[in-house]
């Protein structure tokens, strides 16, 4: 039967419906099948079980409607009846409150009671309809939203977007706090998803504020949306703002001593860390270890290493030799590497942590990865500090592409460290004005690591002129502070700082 001819009830013709909107390589790559054998497929060939299976599970296909044609052809799709009737109910309820509020310029006439009356009943009649379509919709706002959240668990932010689409159109027309909760929650997600931090924190505090408002206690699932909150946050660097909302979680947990609650006391303990009480931090990171041990494997790797490296417990070799590795260890083993300055660490740290292979993406540092980058060129000037390579050296770093304005801060403190190593002092001097310039711009909710402002402040201490007193001490300054707070590795700065401040009170 030619092509034009095939019937409309059979499996073929909604195949090559499917190809029409698909394309046979999509369906191809989709479904793992040759393209030859998907042509067979379109054309009258067997269509094997296992084929239909793979529609079913890659591209979210009906299977009532591929095998027999009944329904819609997605499983997330809403019916066009059911659309029909929401948009014309929804358009009857808006065209009856215009109504209703036209009516309301009549109510100084003679015939004011009258007109009340109609208006009542009107609203009644709202009412009612409102009710009714709250109880109809409410049955497909769930499925839209139980499927949105499976779709972008599986990362596929093209059926995200749609059905995104959808569940907002069906929302109009139902009043349910908690699915619009779950609702806004995906929303949250899929901003993180493609990488706009900024709009999934809004969305995030929005779900956590309307949990707060709610007045229930925060139980295992609320205190995950909050996690999910804090990483939105921190994603933009503002730590203090997400050891906030720890700690608010913490405090209205109401006895709750979940994985969750765990993992949060553990996060809140980290982020103590990165603002200068490393030993107040680990506590709590201890505390919390036996329950959220495997989690925070998974999600803060490198903050254990941190912990070992910046309290003196153990060096870079020790580090990388402890088991298992996870690709925030390895990063963060590079950056203390970066601030230490020391060859041997840092060769060691570069071969054991960086890797160009992307199936080693969960245990290594990826080699194009702008710490990855740091730090291959530190090396290679450590190696050779000479023009020349501290020159080829930079335009490596550069070559990493325009960042946004913190990331062109770390970027500005990195090629200050580069010409300081290249004993260029007066490009490195220039170079230090321009990250001080940089710095005094970042909002001061933003919080840098500390480890790169260890690397800054060390760039101040070797390069700063009287021109620069301002900056020399607010370097002394961060050096005592974290030592005190439980960073060991500054003791050698710290030391200077207190012989700096003893000579300056017996000179005044």
């Amino acid at each position: 039967m030619p092509a034009a001819e095939i019937a409309p009830d059979t499996l073929r013709h909604r195949l090559n419906q499917l190809a029409s909107a698909h394309s046979q390589a999509e369906l191809a790559r989709r479904t793992g099948f040759p393209p030859a054998n998907v042509h067979r497929f379109m054309k009258g060939g067997k269509v094997p079980a296992e084929f239909c299976q793979a529609l079913v599970r890659e591209l979210g296909i009906n299977p009532a409607w591929l095998l027999a044609g009944e329904g819609t052809a997605y499983l997330a799709d809403v019916s066009a009846g059911t659309e029909r009737m929401a948009s014309n109910m929804l358009e009857l309820v808006e065209a009856m409150s215009a109504v209703s509020r036209m009516r309301l310029g009549s109510l100084t006439g003679k015939h004011h009671l009258r007109v009340l009356r109609e208006l009542s009943d009107a609203l009644d009649t709202h009412e009612k309809l409102r009710s009714k379509l709250n109880q109809g919709s409410l049955p497909v706002f769930e499925k839209l939203v139980s499927d949105l959240e499976s779709v972008l668990d599986k990362r596929d932010l093209d059926r995200g977007a749609e059905l995104l689409k959808a569940a907002d159109q069906v929302a109009r027309l139902c009043d349910d706090d908690a699915l619009m909760l779950r609702l806004d929650a995906q929303r949250a997600f899929f901003a993180y998803l493609q990488g706009d931090t900024e709009n999934s924190a809004t969305w995030r505090r929005k779900v956590f504020i309307r949990q707060m408002a709610w007045g229930e206690p925060m139980d295992e699932k609320r205190i995950l949306q909050a996690q999910f909150l804090v990483m939105a946050v921190l994603a933009m660097g503002r730590v203090r703002e997400a050891l906030r909302i720890c700690n608010a979680a913490l405090a209205l947990s109401n006895g709750v001593r979940g994985r969750n609650w765990c993992v949060m006391l553990a996060t809140g303990g980290l982020l103590e860390m990165d603002l200068g009480d490393l030993q107040g931090g680990m506590a709590k990171v201890m505390r919390a270890l036996p329950e959220a041990a495997p989690v925070l494997h998974d999600l803060y790797g490198g903050y254990f290493a941190k912990m070992q490296l910046f309290s003196g417990l153990g060096d870079v070799e020790t580090c990388i030799a402890d088991k298992p590795m996870s690709s925030s260890k390895s990063l963060l083993i590079l950056r203390f590497a970066i601030w230490l300055e020391d060859g041997q660490a840092l060769t060691l740290a570069v071969r054991r942590c960086i890797s160009s292979d992307r199936k080693d993406a969960l245990t290594h540092a990826m080699a194009d990865n702008a710490i990855s980058v740091s730090a291959m060129a530190l090396l290679e000037v450590l190696k050779q500090p000479s023009r020349k390579v501290c020159t080829a050296q930079l335009k490596r770093v550069d070559a990493l592409g325009v960042p946004e304005h913190r990331t062109r801060v770390l970027r500005q403190i990195v090629k200050t460290q580069l010409l300081r190593v290249a004993r260029l002092t007066q490009p490195a001097r220039e170079q230090l004005r321009l990250a001080l310039t940089e710095l005094e711009r970042v909002s001061s909710d933003i919080t840098l690591p500390p480890d790169y402002l260890a690397v800054h402040h060390r760039n101040v201490l070797e390069l700063a002129d009287d021109s620069m007193s301002s900056a020399r001490s607010r370097a002394n300054g961060f050096f005592s502070s974290y030592f005190h707070g439980g960073y060991a590795c500054f003791k050698r700065w710290a030391d200077l700082a207190q012989t700096q401040a003893a000579t300056s009170s017996s000179n005044p």
